[in-house]
């Protein structure tokens, strides 16, 4: 980066297409809380996880789920339903 954003937004592509569509598995962990980066020009910048999404099934298709955090509490988005998720310690997530 040339400065570093004010919010940070990741997307890991985890589909591949050699063939026929195929779905990477493999666990991801990240920090929850305190993600560090750095740029010469504008230092060093802390970032904290407030919402992911998740897919479940494969790469031809699938269902979609949000989650979103308020406080310290984790909400699940569900289509039309939300619901009270989990509390979260701020431990690192997967």
């Amino acid at each position: 980066f040339a400065t570093l954003p004010e919010y940070l937004f990741v997307q890991l592509k985890r589909t591949a297409y050699a063939g026929q569509p195929d779905r990477d598995e493999t666990p991801v962990t990240f920090p929850v809380n305190g993600l560090t980066l750095e740029c010469d020009k504008t230092g060093a910048s802390s970032y904290d996880l407030v919402a992911f999404a998740v897919h479940s099934g494969g790469a031809n298709g699938g269902h979609y789920k949000g989650y979103v955090k308020r406080g310290n509490v984790w909400f699940e988005c569900n289509d039309s339903s939300i619901s009270r998720s989990w509390d979260f310690d701020g431990q690192e997530g997967s």
